[in-house]
């Protein structure tokens, strides 16, 4: 029951994941099941040498949920797909499951008495859904039907029909045509909200989750210090753009894949700074910086941290204009 692991100096929190069923806890005694408090976790930091003692002790027999995914068009079980179980709260994943070859799931770890909401993450384009019918992503869910759970009980027949979806797919390669892997490729619907997100693989492809059909609009995110663009070439510095307003629409039809979506990121210098009030000088948290270019568009933006900096995503050479937005300070 031992563990270990070398870390640099810095600051973490210990949680555990297990598929026991034993309720998982985060470092030090907090209960991560239905009523799992984020807000009490206890830091620990690591300064200089061994940090020892972070022990847990699980409680056995949690609650657990179980049930079966499949498809409405064969009836077939969907295997491999993942299941998210989030508390009241909206904390996730205080447990995870994964179905088997006959599309059966059930709960890792337990859970005490209490309510959880279940939602799927297919990731083999199938509309996603949260409990009982609500086609939503982990990201998207804000109606799902709480399903009841009893310490030391199963919770059986959470099932789901998952609607086949539409797809957007693509490439992010570099002005070399060299392929970009890890590239987040973000997708949001006709009214800006963010549906999916998918990373690249090794030779830069990508494919959404399921989608309904409709108009979408697919922008990049990447940590490699290029340039981010919103489909099809409008610069998107830091993700924040508006893309209903400026980027070009890209409609998805059920069950077909919409393909060419592709992105070619180039080269930048990223733009930061820091916001400060003027009588006295603190830094202003949580301020955001937006960006326009030369002509007055928006091309991007940041949120500025507890120490007033915020640094914005690449742009590439060109004259830009920043300003500052908060609540009960002047804008500039």
């Amino acid at each position: 029951g031992n563990y270990s692991q070398n870390l640099p100096d810095g600051t973490y929190v210990a949680v555990t994941l297990n598929t026991q069923g034993y309720i998982n806890k985060i470092w030090d005694n907090i209960s991560c099941s239905a009523t799992c408090d984020v807000d009490s976790i206890l830091p620990i930091v690591v300064a200089g040498g061994a940090v020892t003692g972070i022990n847990f002790a699980l409680t056995p027999g949690g609650g657990r949920i179980e049930g079966t995914i499949t498809s409405p068009a064969t009836g077939n079980p969907i295997a491999g797909a993942l299941v998210f179980f989030i508390d009241e709260g909206g904390n996730f994943p205080f447990s995870t499951a994964t179905t088997d070859n006959t599309g059966h799931y059930v709960s890792d770890g337990g859970t005490d008495t209490g309510n959880v909401f279940v939602v799927t993450a297919t990731g083999q384009g199938f509309q996603d859904e949260s409990y009982n019918n609500h086609k939503c992503t982990i990201e998207t869910c804000d109606t799902a039907d709480p399903v009841p759970v009893t310490l030391g009980a199963t919770t059986s027949g959470i099932n789901f029909v998952l609607d086949p979806g539409g797809r957007i797919s693509g490439t992010v390669r570099d002005v070399n045509n060299a392929p970009l892997a890890n590239v987040n490729v973000q997708v949001h619907d006709s009214n800006g909200d963010s549906v999916d997100e998918v990373l690249t693989d090794a030779s830069g492809n990508y494919i959404t989750s399921g989608l309904a059909s409709g108009t979408y609009y697919v922008g990049t995110d990447n940590s490699l210090g290029l340039v981010d663009y919103l489909w099809n070439s409008i610069l998107c510095a830091g993700g924040f753009c508006e893309q209903t307003l400026v980027g070009t629409p890209i409609s998805v039809t059920v069950p077909s894949t919409t393909s060419g979506i592709n992105f070619v990121l180039t080269p930048g210098m990223a733009i930061s700074g820091t916001v400060t009030a003027a009588a006295g000088g603190a830094p202003l948290e949580d301020v955001f910086v937006g960006l326009s270019s030369s002509s007055g568009a928006s091309v991007g933006g940041a949120i500025t941290d507890a120490s007033g900096a915020f640094t914005m995503g690449a742009v590439p050479p060109g004259t830009y204009f920043a300003s500052a937005f908060v609540n009960n300070y002047e804008q500039q």
